[in-house]
């Protein structure tokens, strides 16, 4: 038969049953049964079950951790601050797996508790999260231009992220603003080294430290940015990786993902990187809408513009507007998409990119399709025909008085008095009862005895009616 929480025909297609809640707190899943232990759904399968929303203020697999708000340097320090070597030691040390959520602030000794003379906080095997409640790196640990901000010394069974922290004026001998080491396990997301100093003559790492102690460590850096850091030896004024693996990503962190992060300067590194050795930001960018952009890649909804008439954006987290196709122009703004450039209508065009509004074609030329997109598209009225407007699709044929002998007419010209207009409407002609002689370049009546119904008649072409005669066709 199949082991127990998995069902099927053994041995080969036995299959994973659906996690089942018991009140067991031995409970790990892997025969199915699982045991939440802050409240919670249970999901997943056996050997990978995990439980879904948590009570309020509880966390993981199991919800078995706790979320610990802080606000207040010696609050910080209580809660993380368990180094073996450091002189003081938190406390109230938080259960390893933790979160805590920093309150927006300054954080410095001079206004709390701090590990000791050297650094402001020291953990040791501590693992879980240190996050800022704000991704815009709004909480400042301040070393002071005395302290190292922190010593991370090993993070036992798991790994320790820090989130959105910013630090500033680190001063130590080996990693001014984190030093890592004894195979801890870092990750570093959307946070900022500014301003850290490295003391040793003969190693650095003015921004971070990365040590060889016992074993290798491991950092991994997500839209991190490093702004005038330093080190005494002239060595890593960021980052000094002595025998451990640093990776930075050129991506940015969930929920960021999709957002592309703004590169900055080169990374001043000792020893081995992984990835593109550049210093990132702006991963934070609030994801505006469709139809709206955030060009500045700020952090709240205040940041984002709607797309000017003739854009439109598409896309969850735009920077960028798109362009209305030539031939097509919008008028809305903040439109989310193409649709919303509409074609330009016969006697119109669309020259450029981006337009909120169709060309009129000028007097005296029409287009009759539609899309157009250039002036060069609209043509000329044909003889015969006017155009006494812009934006026309077509050209109106001349009345019966008038005429267009040529191309482009913006007005038809009048036939001389007693002549209409051919059918073509490009030359004119005497009327019936009248004939145009050829001296005085005028229309005159016909004589007695000419048949007066006919049209164009000149001196020669006079038709006679029965019983009259003439001496000579002039």
């Amino acid at each position: 038969s199949c082991a127990a929480g998995y069902s099927g025909t053994p041995p080969d297609e036995c299959s994973a049953d659906p996690c089942r809640a018991i009140s067991n707190s031995n409970a790990d899943g892997t025969d199915g049964n699982f045991y939440c232990v802050n409240g919670g759904d249970i999901g997943g399968t056996t050997g990978s079950c995990i439980c879904t929303t948590c009570d309020s203020g509880y966390f993981g697999p199991s919800c078995q951790n706790v979320e610990h708000p802080v606000a207040g340097m010696t609050g910080l320090f209580d809660k993380i601050s368990n180094g073996y070597a450091a002189d003081n030691l938190g406390t109230s040390l938080v259960t390893f797996g933790d979160t805590i959520t920093l309150e927006v602030a300054e954080y410095k000794c001079s206004e709390g508790s701090c590990a000791s003379d050297e650094e402001m906080l020291s953990t040791h095997n501590l693992y879980g999260a240190v996050n800022c409640i704000d991704d815009g790196a709004t909480c400042l640990l301040i070393g002071e231009s005395t302290r190292r901000v922190a010593t991370v010394s090993g993070t036992g069974d798991g790994s320790l992220s820090l989130r959105a922290i910013t630090f500033q004026d680190g001063h130590g001998e080996e990693g001014g603003g984190i030093h890592i080491d004894h195979g801890a396990s870092v990750e570093l997301l959307l946070c900022v080294f500014a301003n850290c100093t490295a003391t040793s003559d003969a190693k650095g790492g003015g921004g971070i430290f990365v040590g060889a102690t016992l074993q290798g460590s491991s950092l991994l850096i997500y839209g991190t940015g490093f702004l005038d850091n330093s080190a005494a030896s002239g060595s890593g004024k960021d980052i000094y990786n002595d025998a451990g693996s640093v990776v930075v990503h050129g991506t940015c962190p969930s929920p960021y993902v999709t957002t592309s992060p703004a590169q900055g300067p080169p990374l001043d590194v000792f020893g081995t990187l992984n990835g593109p050795p550049y210093s990132f930001s702006n991963c934070n960018m609030h994801l505006c809408a469709p139809g709206n952009i955030n060009p500045s890649r700020g952090p709240s909804v205040s940041d984002c513009t709607p797309c000017s008439p003739g854009t439109f954006s598409p896309t969850l987290g735009a920077t960028t507007c798109s362009p209305c196709p030539p031939g097509r122009a919008s008028t809305l703004s903040g439109a989310a998409n193409e649709t919303s450039c509409e074609v330009c209508q016969k006697g119109k065009y669309a020259p450029t990119e981006g337009s909120f509004s169709c060309s009129d074609c000028p007097e005296g030329k029409y287009l009759p399709k539609v899309g157009a997109k250039a002036e060069a598209d609209c043509l000329l009225c044909e003889g015969g025909k006017y155009g006494s407007s812009t934006g026309l699709p077509e050209c109106t044929f001349c009345p019966s008085i008038g005429f267009a002998d040529g191309l482009g007419f913006i007005s038809c010209k009048f036939c001389p008095t007693n002549m209409i207009s051919d059918q073509a409407r490009t030359s004119c002609s005497t009327q019936p009862g009248f004939y145009e002689d050829p001296i005085l370049k005028q229309s005159l009546k016909v004589p007695k005895g000419v048949n007066e119904t006919a049209s164009g008649l000149t001196l020669n072409t006079l038709p006679l009616l029965p019983g009259y005669w003439r001496t000579n066709s002039n």
